[in-house]
């Protein structure tokens, strides 16, 4: 982390981004690091390609997110350092390709398991709540007076978000003293609670009801949710917007597993994965060059139909359980 530090005082042209798929704590590290380089007299730009989900539209609209198609128009000069937050290996980082390989120097900034180290620097802790934390951690050493509300705001929100509000197991002491701290900054927890929280869509609420009930199944201490093209269209909701259904399978007394897979194009699958006490699922998603946590994970399976993926997927738990 020190190295890091020293190398945001002597270095200026970032950009910053993260993986794709865009969650809580991938728009929150990246607004927050975005914010804190700015606010500390650094040139710092945000580039992501995927479409964020609008629960995070709260957050989103305090900053400016660029495509990669933007990336000539917004810098100017192409002797720039790359920041990667929150992911864990080169192939999911949500830039053109280009950006990454012309980058004077990769800082990678993680907390997952499945982290190979790309970066020419490295702060990769995976005992820590959320790549916000680690953020945090670099901002209070370097200038905590320059963490203004709204980067204590993107701050919380990456911190809230992957303890699944202080409930996951990833959630320490130093995770509530993280959120009393950014609080005591101007963090906005209400407006956070709010739009992640309490704004989903009617549309959403009964697509959900439907999964549950005609396309959810529990198999012993596994439960499986699967979601089409077609409901999506049936009820007019975005992919992007889905990721929280696989609570669904998870919140179930007696199941270990959780599994939500998703049709997001003919035969590609995009799979969550959940577990409670006993199983790694990060191990699982890795089968499937994917990764993640211990507790939550996600890859992707490519060439199989949805029934083709349940059976696969059901098929690897079984293996681990």
């Amino acid at each position: 982390m020190q190295k890091i530090v020293e190398f945001l005082k002597n270095n200026d042209n970032f950009v910053v981004t993260s993986h794709v798929a865009p969650d809580g704590d991938n728009i929150g590290s990246s607004i927050a690091m975005t914010r804190f380089l700015n606010n500390i007299g650094k040139k710092a730009y945000h580039f992501l390609d995927d479409n964020i989900p609008n629960n995070l539209d709260f957050i989103t609209k305090l900053s400016d997110i660029y495509k990669s198609d933007d990336f000539e128009n917004i810098m100017r000069d192409s002797n720039y350092n790359l920041i990667v937050l929150d992911c864990g290996n080169l192939p999911r980082v949500n830039i053109d390709k280009k950006i990454v390989d012309n980058a004077k120097t990769k800082i990678c900034i993680d907390h997952h398991e499945s982290n190979d180290f790309f970066g020419d620097l490295n702060y990769v802790d995976i005992h820590a709540s959320s790549t916000c934390e680690l953020v945090y951690n670099i901002a209070k050493l370097y200038d905590e007076s320059k963490i203004c509300s709204i980067t204590a705001t993107a701050l919380y929100t990456g911190l809230a978000t992957d303890t699944g509000h202080f409930k996951f197991d990833c959630t320490k002491v130093s995770s509530f003293y993280m959120a009393a701290d950014l609080l005591t900054k101007g963090a906005k927890k209400q407006e956070m609670i709010k739009s992640i929280y309490q704004s989903d869509e009617y549309n959403y609420k009964k697509m959900e009801a439907d999964l549950i009930v005609n396309h959810t199944e529990k198999l012993d201490d596994v439960c499986i949710m699967t979601l089409s093209m077609h409901i999506l269209g049936k009820y007019n909701v975005d992919m992007k917007d889905t990721e929280n259904l696989v609570n669904n399978t998870i919140n179930i007394k007696g199941v270990e597993v959780g599994v939500l897979l998703k049709e997001k194009s003919k035969n590609i699958i995009k799979v969550s994965l959940r577990s409670k006490e006993r199983v790694n699922v990060a191990k699982i998603a890795e089968i499937f060059a994917g990764g993640g946590h211990e507790r939550a994970a996600g890859c992707t399976i490519k060439d199989v139909t949805l029934d083709d993926a349940k059976k696969i997927m059901l098929e690897k738990i079984k293996e681990y359980m």
